[in-house]
C-alpha cells in the first residue's frame, strides 16, 4: 500500500517565514550588541596596555615618557619613535581601536607605515608632549605627582588619577562626528551609538594606570571649565573631546 507524501502547504511556508523573521529580527540586533561590547572589551583593553607601556616606560627612563619627535598633523599621528616602543611591547594592533571604521578603509600596515614611514596613525590620541593639535597643558613630557591645568583665570592641580594619558579618538566637525576629514577619508569617532551620528563613549587611560569608559556627553563652550573634559577647539567650536 502506497502512501502519500504530504507537502507542506502555502500558509504553512508563510508561517514559518514568518517566524523566521521574527527571531531574527530580534536576534540580529542582540548579536550586534554583543559584537560591540566584544570590540569595547578589546578597545580597553589597549588602552590599558598603551598606558602600561607608556608608564613603564617612564619609570625606565627616570620619569621621562618615549620621546615624541612627530612628524604628524593630527592628535592620532604617533611618532616613530613611540610606535615603533608601544609595539615592541604590545604589538602592532594594540594602537588600533577594532571599533574604529579606519580599519574598514585601510589596512593596519598602511596606517602604521603612514605614507612611508613618517608617522603612524593610530585610532588613540597619546597626549605626550610634541601630540598636535592638543593644548601644550594637556600634555606631559615626564610623569608627576600633580598636573597643573589652566581654566580661563584659575588653576587647577590634576593627579595622576584624573589626568588623561591615553584616550578614544572623538572627534568632531562641526558637531559632525560621522564624517570627519582629517588626512583620511571617512574618519569618525571610534565608538558611535545606535543612531550613527554621535559618539556612544569613549575609553581613557590614566597616568595613575586605570582605565574607564566614559558615556559621551555633548560638549558646549559653557561646560569647556570643567578640568575633566580636555577639550580641543578650533574657532570655538569644539573639535575634540576626551
Amino acid at each position: 500500500m502506497k502512501t502519500r507524501s504530504r507537502a507542506f502547504t502555502l500558509i504553512e511556508l508563510l508561517t514559518v517565514i514568518a517566524i523566521i523573521g521574527i527571531l531574527a529580527a530580534i536576534l540580529i540586533p542582540t548579536v550586534g550588541k554583543v559584537r560591540e561590547q566584544a570590540k569595547r572589551s578589546r578597545c580597553m583593553s589597549n588602552v590599558r596596555q598603551l598606558s602600561l607601556a607608556l608608564i613603564n616606560g617612564a619609570n625606565s627612563a627616570k620619569g621621562q615618557y618615549f620621546p615624541s619627535n612627530l612628524g604628524g598633523t593630527w592628535a592620532w599621528d604617533i611618532a616613530n619613535s613611540i610606535s615603533t616602543e608601544l609595539v615592541n611591547t604590545a604589538g602592532r594592533e594594540v594602537l588600533f581601536c577594532p571599533s574604529s571604521n579606519m580599519l574598514d578603509n585601510y589596512s593596519i600596515e598602511t596606517l602604521y607605515d603612514y605614507e612611508g614611514r613618517k608617522f603612524t596613525v593610530s585610532s588613540y590620541i597619546i597626549l605626550v608632549t610634541g601630540t598636535q593639535q592638543v593644548a601644550a597643558q594637556y600634555l606631559s613630557s615626564r610623569f608627576q605627582d600633580s598636573y597643573p591645568v589652566t581654566i580661563g583665570p584659575t588653576t587647577v592641580s590634576l593627579a595622576p588619577s584624573r589626568r588623561p594619558l591615553v584616550v578614544d579618538a572623538v572627534i568632531s566637525n562641526g558637531n559632525d562626528f560621522a564624517n570627519v576629514t582629517g588626512g583620511l577619508a571617512n574618519n569618525v569617532s571610534n565608538h558611535m551609538d545606535s543612531s550613527r551620528k554621535f559618539p556612544a563613549g569613549a575609553h581613557t587611560g590614566y597616568v595613575d594606570g586605570h582605565v574607564k569608559w566614559r558615556a559621551f556627553k555633548q560638549v558646549t563652550l559653557a561646560t569647556m571649565s570643567d578640568p575633566d573634559v580636555f577639550t580641543m577647539k578650533t574657532a570655538n567650536t569644539p573639535n575634540f573631546w576626551f
